[in-house]
């Protein structure tokens, strides 16, 4: 239940939200974060792609009720090292600066780029936040660029 602004840790779900903002003082917006350890599904089409890989090892839901109460960022990280468990290991295979976050309402829609940004400390440390610039429902997954990539549907 967030009825607070600053920042709320979902541990187990491995993000992190950051609420700027509360329309409504007395009323509460519950948020749910699930982190999926499996790969997500694919692009329904190689078009949509457009070179880039999706993680092949997780993704996330989010869940509002009262969405329209809050507004804030969300916050999702990557750690290809052994601290990790090496989770993003087989993903990310160049540098960092061409991972970006996908999002979809849900399966039955293709997956599109969202509305993030990406911070990086060394491009090629293998560890790195993507935060969206907007709070709301439905599902996100990493994307990385990946040089003449043809999804094998």
């Amino acid at each position: 239940m967030i009825k607070t602004t600053g920042s709320t840790l979902f541990t187990q779900a491995k993000c992190r939200i950051y609420t700027k903002s509360i329309v409504n003082n007395s009323d509460s917006t519950f948020l749910q974060a699930e982190h999926h350890w499996v790969a997500p599904d694919r692009f329904k089409q190689n078009t949509s792609a457009n070179g880039y890989v999706l993680n092949d090892s997780r993704y996330w839901r989010i869940g509002l009720i009262n969405a329209s109460n809050i507004s804030g960022i969300v916050q999702f990280t990557y750690d290809a090292g052994p601290n990790n468990s090496y989770l993003d290991s087989t993903w990310i295979k160049n540098a960092e600066d061409s991972i970006r976050m996908f999002y979809r309402k849900d399966a039955s829609e293709e997956w599109v780029l969202a509305d993030d940004s990406v911070k990086i400390g060394a491009l090629n440390d293998q560890l790195g936040n993507v935060y969206i610039k907007q709070i709301k429902a439905g599902e996100y997954c990493f994307g990385i660029k990946r040089s003449n990539y043809v999804d094998t549907l």
